[in-house]
């Protein structure tokens, strides 16, 4: 038998291994400094939404690449409560938005569209959220940035990278003046 050769797949697994790190890259471009005293919390491990299967997430490619690189970083997903051959705990309750510097928007379940990400955010304006997945709704984004939230999203041009020096001075002014918490 012949080797079957099949190179548009090929090419669609490796772009979507390399979607992730787009993501961290853009992390990193946003806050551009220390790495150790940024926290972010990923919102969804699974693999696809609203299905507890966690193999081959995009998600861990993140969350791996960005705890090597010393992010600290904590997962909420209701779908799983842990990646066990992975080693990393998922969190069970949604957490504050106020202990994290990023917030990632992963994977679209439902229980995270049924959260009013405003309220959410509660006041914790040096937050900055990515949208990794065309999550959020034009209405939600604008009303987040109306509220002073900034918001970048992949795969979406009119909310990526736009004023990211901007950005960035804002997050580090934010960051550096707001004592650290640990849960």
């Amino acid at each position: 038998f012949q080797e079957l050769n099949f190179p548009f797949c090929s090419m669609a697994i490796e772009t979507n291994n390399r979607m992730p790190l787009v993501t961290l890259s853009l992390i990193k471009k946003i806050i551009k400094g220390e790495k150790s005293n940024i926290r972010i919390l990923l919102l969804g491990a699974c693999y696809r939404p609203d299905i507890g299967d966690d193999r081959n997430s995009p998600s861990y490619i993140f969350a791996h690449h960005a705890m090597e690189e010393g992010f600290k970083v904590d997962i909420h997903d209701p779908y799983i409560a842990c990646w066990t051959e992975k080693e990393i705990e998922i969190l069970k309750e949604l957490p504050e938005a106020v202990f994290y510097d990023v917030v990632v928007l992963a994977v679209p379940h439902k229980a995270y569209k049924n959260i009013d990400f405003t309220k959410w955010l509660n006041s914790s304006f040096g937050t900055v959220v990515v949208d990794a997945n065309s999550f959020l709704q034009n209405e939600e984004i604008k009303a987040m940035q109306e509220q002073g939230y900034q918001i970048f999203s992949i795969g979406r041009g009119n909310y990526h990278e736009e004023n990211i020096d901007y950005r960035r001075r804002r997050l580090h002014r934010l960051s550096s003046s707001q004592v650290s918490l640990s849960i």
